[in-house]
């Protein structure tokens, strides 16, 4: 007397004589054309939601939640009918970092309650749940990295429509600013993750793939300078190195090869004659010394942050002054319309309760260090240091924002054991 079951856990079907079996060759052939389909689910999810997302400021900024809302309308749709769940928009409570972001969730509406802040205003802090569930459903089950390559694809679109409007005549020029329908910050920020993010796409061992990313990573970095975003070229520069890292733990030589090269060009900027020039165009084409735009101005972030601090911030630790109100304070007192710094953003709208949260998935994030989630790293540093002179950090209004919010959902979640084998069921046969 013997019984087939099928096992979810390990995906063997035990035979009659009590050794393991691989599942049918059919079976086999099955999962892998489903395992296809939902990959290009994932993508074109990600293409959608990148788009509306970053395109959605063309409705002008009072119709650009609508757009934004719908994106992830869709994305939530298609998760769900993807996994045949309806749970992918309750993921958020099954992880720390979920947890943690509905405590920060929750102190946004009680700030908003107690200052009268609007729905909307109230609603872009909540809806950041259901988007984080969306990502934290797909990178469960596997669909990390197809819905990344989607959100990077909606991002090179936005760059192309940005190339495309580039005067080659004037780009040198310091006073030329590429911005179409978004600011030029806003533009160069959704550049450089753009870029960063197809950094991970360079195999030296797939020549056609490794010049098309190569092309795609040249439109990113001409957007980039085009916008003469001094914090989006940090942004890019800051993932770049932190790529070069993660892989120069594999390869020591090339880690080695490319330290040298920082040396040896870091001694001809600061020594050779020709590096003074270097310096100086630099110098000229990013305004470092400009009365407004200099380091040390700061082009007035300096006098906004001690603002928030002092005039927003303390008046008011523990809940802030409320959603959507601190960049019409700020405007009114110096001109400036938002705080130019994630974290400060956050401590001036929702205070310590929401900002202590965020705090703690970002530690999450990086304190696990998933080997196999190492990868989303350089996205994770490009926007921590986007978030250092933007509020863009912990947004899902772009494809940048939404790039970093996946890479640190990826780092922070758990992915499930691929599942091989159609769904759970069992049979029992007798035998002589």
């Amino acid at each position: 007397m013997n019984r087939t079951r099928y096992c979810a856990k390990h995906a063997v079907f035990p035979s009659s004589t009590g050794r393991a079996q691989g599942t049918h060759p059919l079976e086999e052939a099955a999962l892998s054309q489903g395992a296809r389909r939902r990959g290009w689910a994932y993508l074109v999810i990600g293409m959608a939601w990148g788009g509306l997302s970053s395109f959605s400021l063309l409705a002008g900024k009072e119709g650009a939640p609508a757009y934004q809302a719908t994106g992830l309308a869709l994305a939530v749709l298609g998760v769900a009918l993807v996994q045949r769940s309806a749970s992918a928009v309750t993921q958020w409570a099954a992880s720390w970092s979920g947890r943690l972001l509905a405590c920060h969730a929750a102190a946004a509406v009680a700030s908003g309650v107690w200052s009268g802040s609007s729905m909307a205003a109230i609603a872009r802090y909540v809806l950041l749940l259901p988007a984080f569930s969306v990502l934290a459903a797909a990178v469960r089950r596997g669909g990390a990295m197809k819905l990344q390559a989607g959100l990077i694809a909606s991002g090179v679109l936005f760059v192309f429509v940005h190339a495309a409007q580039v005067d080659p005549s004037a780009v040198f020029d310091p006073s030329y600013r590429i911005s179409l329908f978004l600011n030029t910050n806003g533009v160069g920020f959704i550049a450089a993750v753009t870029a960063v993010g197809l950094l991970a796409y360079l195999d030296p061992r797939r020549l056609r793939v490794c010049s098309l990313v190569a092309a795609l990573l040249v439109a990113c970095l001409v957007v980039i300078f085009a916008t003469k975003s001094r914090t989006a070229s940090l942004s890019f520069l800051a993932g770049l190195c932190v790529h070069v890292w993660l892989h120069a733990r594999r390869a020591r030589r090339l880690g080695t090869s490319l330290a040298a090269a920082v040396v040896v060009l870091s001694l001809v900027l600061v020594c050779a004659p020709a590096g003074d020039r270097v310096r100086q165009s630099v110098t000229q084409l990013y305004m470092l010394d400009d009365e407004h735009r200099s380091v040390q101005s700061g082009t007035y972030r300096y006098e906004t942050w001690s603002y928030v601090v002092n005039e927003l911030w303390l008046p008011n630790p523990l809940l802030g002054v409320g959603p959507g109100r601190h960049g019409a304070l700020i405007e009114a007192a110096t001109g400036v319309t938002s705080a130019h710094n994630g974290m400060l953003a956050n401590l001036a709208e929702v205070g310590l309760l929401g900002t202590v949260p965020l705090m703690g998935m970002l530690a999450l994030a990086l304190a696990r260090r998933r080997r196999s989630a190492m990868r989303h790293l350089p996205l994770v540093a490009a926007g921590i240091v986007e978030s250092g002179a933007e509020i863009m950090m912990f947004s899902m209004g772009n494809t940048g924002s939404l790039l970093f919010l996946l890479a640190l959902v990826a780092m922070s979640t758990a992915r499930c054991p691929a599942r091989r084998g159609p769904p759970i069921w069992e049979t029992r046969g007798w035998h002589a």
